[in-house]
């Protein structure tokens, strides 16, 4: 039969003949919407996301729109080492930078006050759920 072809002269070359045979019938568990919407597949996807932008990362307060008071001694509190008393660094809390001295304000000014202790933390807070852990920070050290 290809003998036949070649001669009357329709297929010269293979190509020309497969290209015809596969434009007419799409592939199996193709529609033909499918097949006839289709143009090239190596073209770039113009209105895609881009899948390897990394996500955003926010600090806890401004994610929950927490305003930072020095009254609030419960959530100071939470920022404060059970044992030294000192303020954990932001890359420990993951708090942003404008929070981290906005609540280094707040601890310095209840403590000035009176409010909050020094050294220790106040035992009516030592339940509270964590915010974050301490031992694992959320960020790697930057120094």
């Amino acid at each position: 039969m290809l003998r036949t072809l070649i001669q009357r002269g329709t297929a010269r070359t293979g190509s020309h003949l497969c290209s015809t045979v596969a434009a007419s019938t799409p592939s199996p568990g193709v529609s033909n919407e499918a097949a006839a919407g289709e143009t090239n597949s190596d073209e770039p996807i113009w209105d895609m996301e881009n899948p390897f932008k990394k996500t955003r990362r926010e600090c806890i307060l401004c994610r929950n729109k927490i305003e930072v008071d020095y009254k609030n001694t419960q959530l100071l509190s939470q920022f404060v080492s059970n044992y030294t008393g000192e303020l954990y660094q932001k890359h420990i809390t993951g708090l942003c930078e404008h929070q981290h001295q906005k609540v280094r304000l707040a601890l310095h000014h209840a403590q000035c006050i009176g409010i909050l202790p020094h050294y220790h933390k106040d035992l009516r807070f030592i339940r509270d759920p964590k915010l974050f852990d301490p031992l694992h920070p959320q960020r790697p050290n930057p120094h």
